[in-house]
């Protein structure tokens, strides 16, 4: 079963930038208070938003736009996500700020490729 490989993350939250984190099947965060955990683990939540096309929904819960942003719009012109796992597929996405403290997916792309099942020949 495919399982995370690595993650960049760009102008989330407290997080400014990370990138390509390699992920293990079990990764410990640790960290003072206030140091981006807490935002680390809800960027999923806003994935899973965005692909179940939910984002408005998630803006509105997170208070808008500019709480989203690394330290607001006029900072941050965008949210850069990319997701890669270990057998080869990715996903990645890019927000922008709009008028109205709101976000809009400017960019949104995925692969998803399986290898062929080899079956032994029949003999």
């Amino acid at each position: 079963m495919p399982a995370l490989d690595t993650i960049t993350v760009r102008g989330f939250k407290s997080i400014k930038a990370i990138e390509q984190l390699k992920l293990n099947p079990i990764n410990v965060l640790s960290g003072a208070n206030g140091s981006g955990k807490s935002n680390f683990i809800e960027l999923f939540s806003m994935v899973r938003e965005v692909v179940s096309d939910r984002l408005r929904d998630f803006i509105v819960r997170a208070g808008g736009a500019d709480r989203i942003l690394h330290l607001g719009s006029r900072t941050t012109g965008q949210i850069d996500i990319v997701i890669n796992l270990n057998d080869g597929n990715w996903y990645e996405l890019t927000l922008a700020p709009i008028a109205g403290d709101s976000l809009r997916l400017i960019h949104q792309s995925a692969t998803y490729w399986q290898p062929p099942l080899l079956l032994d020949p029949v003999v």
